[in-house]
């Protein structure tokens, strides 16, 4: 919750009016910037190639969220660090 610090330095909860608030956006924004009456758009029924591609993608994010996870996991993981030593070790055996 947001504080007000008055002249006295002392905190009390700030507390607006709805209606004030509302007053004082009308005296701000000029006449062309308000919107007296909202759009409401609505649902709209997807085709059927459009579901099937939207959970396609769904799918492909969370798996590169995945893939993407195991990259930066698998350098930082204590296993990782002793199989790269393992790997160093087997390339300089062979050097």
């Amino acid at each position: 919750m947001s504080h007000m610090v008055d002249a006295e330095g002392t905190r009390e909860p700030l507390r607006t009016n709805p209606e004030l608030a509302e007053a004082w956006v009308h005296e701000v924004l000029a006449a062309d910037q308000l919107s007296m009456t909202k759009i409401r758009f609505g649902h709209v029924r997807l085709t059927r190639g459009t579901v099937p591609l939207l959970w396609g993608l769904r799918i492909y994010a969370l798996l590169m969220i995945f893939l993407i996870g195991v990259q930066i996991w698998r350098p930082c993981a204590p296993a990782g660090e002793r199989r790269a030593a393992v790997v160093f070790k087997a390339e300089e055996s062979h050097v």
